[in-house]
């Protein structure tokens, strides 16, 4: 994993969870409680969401399948600690077509293109 997700991104979120097996790291996510404007939900009230920081697998595991895996158990780790967060966001590099499919696999679908070109993906929690 990139160095800034092992150091940076593990250390300043409120909330991780490491994937190991036999020692090896497979994957991890890292995400926060935020609230979130949603206008066409509810105008001018802000819904608590869950901020995804990152999704990440090693690159000896990267586009085996797995990331739906760990996906799925940061969405279970998200509903244990706090269930009345139904919607989770996230941002996507433009040119990381793996992480889109990925999205895409678990409901996480294009909102809009931020000024800094990265998307905000988002989608409701299982």
């Amino acid at each position: 994993m990139q160095t800034y997700v092992q150091t940076r991104v593990l250390r300043e979120a409120q909330h991780t969870f490491k994937w190991e097996v036999q020692g090896e790291l497979v994957g991890l996510a890292a995400f926060d409680a935020a609230d979130m404007e949603m206008p066409r939900r509810l105008p001018d009230h802000d819904e608590p969401i869950w901020y995804l920081r990152v999704v990440a697998l090693s690159c000896a595991f990267q586009r085996s399948g797995r990331s739906q895996a760990v996906f799925t158990e940061a969405f279970r780790m998200m509903r244990v600690l706090d269930d009345s967060r139904d919607f989770v966001v996230g941002a996507v590099h433009p040119e990381n077509s793996w992480s889109f499919k990925a999205c895409a696999a678990v409901g996480l679908d294009k909102l809009y293109c931020r000024p800094d070109g990265y998307w905000v993906v988002m989608g409701e929690i299982p």
